[in-house]
């Protein structure tokens, strides 16, 4: 037998024999060469198969990570903001999701502070304007009152005398609306029952709305009315709307005051059957000085903005079943979830 041999040896116990087994390398070697072969075409398999899988999951992680990396880019540059970055999974997908909310809550509380600036800006220059105003006005209207009591006075002087006297009088009013609409404090709450705070606004308005022909309706359905808001500042919001909707809104026409809600919310829907607002315009309606009525200073749904997210709630403009305009008004039950 030609070239290196492999010799094994087996004793028997019973005959005594020893016998020897002679077989060449290559042929005895060759069950264990085949055995590694096999081996390491497995684990060349079992590698490229983990190369993949790897490739892929990574892959699943990253592109989610990415797609929220360049969200928060373009969210820096200006312009319009991104669409948000949707998908991903698990963990991955509800960081994307939490870091979204996380920005628009940003969003939300910067243009909170920028309008919150921007009426209390408004509230001094108006405080300073009433305080050199008022004092000429009364001026005027006093000197119009002794006029007045003057005898001998001709019926044309006696006129004039009264208009300036009610012109006066309505500068007056003129100015301390305005410090009325832009004086703002911190909400003082206490429970209060908020379907009788609307329908205590609606009887302080009832005279213009019967004066104007104006049909208002008061719809109860919030299962849970009681909640800890500041009483005054929440009449004062209701009076904004409903005098908003009783000026636009021609003679014959009608404003429904609807309150529903769920667990977690009170909902206020002030509805009129008026001309409506166009969507572009629905989100720049809450902005100081922005109104879509002649006479209007354009204070009214900034100043019920600022409040109602005092309060921890929101205010939205959509369209109303009525046909016209509706203002929802969401406050949350709960005074623990106010952010």
């Amino acid at each position: 037998m030609a070239g290196e041999v492999v010799v094994g040896a087996s004793d028997s116990s019973t005959l005594g024999w020893r016998t020897l087994i002679l077989q060449s390398r290559e042929v005895a070697l060759a069950p264990i060469r085949r055995m590694g072969r096999v081996f390491t075409g497995l684990l060349a398999a079992t590698l490229v198969v983990t190369v993949l899988a790897s490739l892929g999951v990574s892959a699943l992680i990253a592109r989610p990570i990415m797609r929220l990396t360049a969200f928060t880019r373009g969210y820096l540059r200006p312009g319009p903001p991104p669409a948000p970055p949707t998908g991903g999974p698990g963990e991955i997908g509800e960081l994307g999701r939490s870091f979204v909310h996380l920005i628009e809550e940003l969003q939300r509380s910067q243009n909170t502070l920028v309008q919150a600036s921007r009426l209390a800006a408004l509230g001094e220059v108006t405080a300073l304007m009433a305080h050199e105003v008022r004092t000429p006005v009364g001026i005027l209207r006093s000197s119009a009152q002794m006029l007045a009591s003057e005898p001998g006075l001709s019926p044309e002087a006696a006129e004039l005398l009264a208009i300036m006297q009610s012109e006066t009088e309505r500068l007056n009013r003129l100015v301390g609306s305005m410090l009325d609409q832009t004086r703002t404090r911190a909400p003082q709450r206490q429970a209060s029952d908020l379907h009788t705070l609307i329908r205590h606004a609606v009887t302080l308005l009832m005279a213009q709305a019967r004066d104007r022909n104006i049909a208002v309706t008061v719809v109860s359905d919030a299962p849970e009315p009681i909640l800890q808001v500041d009483a005054e500042q929440f009449i004062q919001v209701v009076l904004n709307l409903l005098g908003n909707a009783l000026t636009i809104l021609p003679p014959g026409g009608h404003v429904q005051l609807r309150t529903h809600g769920d667990k977690s919310r009170f909902i206020l829907d002030v509805d009129d059957d008026g001309p409506g607002i166009a969507p572009e315009d629905r989100q720049r309606l809450f902005e100081p000085f922005v109104h879509k009525r002649e006479g209007g200073l354009g204070l009214g749904l900034a100043v019920v903005r600022q409040i109602v997210r005092a309060h921890g709630g929101d205010v939205v403009v959509e369209d109303a079943a009525l046909g016209g305009a509706r203002i929802r008004l969401s406050l949350p039950l709960q005074p623990d979830r106010i952010p």
